[in-house]
């Protein structure tokens, strides 16, 4: 109970009883209580090319592509990634890099950390052929040269089949702690 002179003075009751939470606090060990991580840091989200001339037709096993030592993407080069359309806005860099490299109708490797996830291929729009798998059409043909979707099949998702391997818990996870995904 306070002292009756202090009912009066809020400003005293307020600092007395901000003074005993503190105590009662720190003898309960909560004043240097830090909450847990949420989660291991998986490594960063990036796409890579196999080493060799792999086009779509030299189908290989997962464990058995010899990836390139640099990424053809990186998470530097992502600015966001729409986790329910799988569009991904790029750094404006990116769009030049890529015009130099001979992309449509070779393999990439989706990897997360150092561990591959997922195969996909390049295709441009004028490619006549249909592909079954994973695709990022390049140069795109939505979104501007900033923007490239990872979609299902070629040339359109009714092409695709098997599972839908973008939406994996570990690029979504590396993707989220990289401040990336939307």
């Amino acid at each position: 109970m306070l002292p009756s002179g202090m009912i009066g003075n809020s400003k005293q009751a307020k600092r007395i009883l901000m003074l005993l939470l503190a105590a009662i606090l720190s003898a309960c060990g909560l004043a240097d209580f830090e909450p847990e991580p949420t989660a291991e840091p998986i490594g960063d989200f990036s796409i890579f090319m196999p080493i060799g001339d792999l086009m779509i037709e030299d189908v290989q096993p997962l464990d058995e592509i010899v990836l390139q030592e640099t990424p053809v993407l990186s998470m530097d080069d992502i600015i966001s990634y729409d986790a329910e359309t799988h569009v991904i806005e790029l750094e404006p860099a990116v769009a030049e890099r890529w015009d130099g490299l001979e992309l449509p109708g070779n393999y990439f490797v989706v990897v997360v950390g150092k561990e591959p996830i997922y195969t996909g291929a390049f295709m441009a729009a004028y490619f006549s052929r249909s592909y079954d798998g994973v695709v990022i059409l390049w140069p795109p043909m939505e979104g501007g040269p900033n923007t490239i979707k990872i979609q299902l099949g070629y040339p359109w998702e009714d092409f695709f089949s098997g599972v839908d391997p973008r939406a994996d818990s570990r690029i979504m996870e590396a993707l989220r702690q990289a401040g990336k995904l939307y």
